[in-house]
């Protein structure tokens, strides 16, 4: 699995912090986002057809 945290803008693999993966990121098409009050979309696909691909996403929601 990748974790990706949108406020420190990393994105690990297995959590590890020496395997970066922010370099499989296209920043010319994408940015980093932060998740906001109201309703949110969220898209990913993947590089094949094969079966057992996931998203599980957590998160805090922290009011000001």
């Amino acid at each position: 699995y990748v974790e990706i945290s949108t406020r420190d803008k990393t994105a690990y693999l297995l959590s590890e912090v020496t395997a970066s993966r922010t370099n499989m990121i296209d920043f010319s098409a994408n940015t980093w986002w932060q998740l906001r009050k109201g309703l949110q979309s969220l898209r990913y696909t993947g590089t094949d057809s094969a079966t057992g691909s996931q998203a599980v996403i957590y998160y805090r929601p922290v009011w000001l």
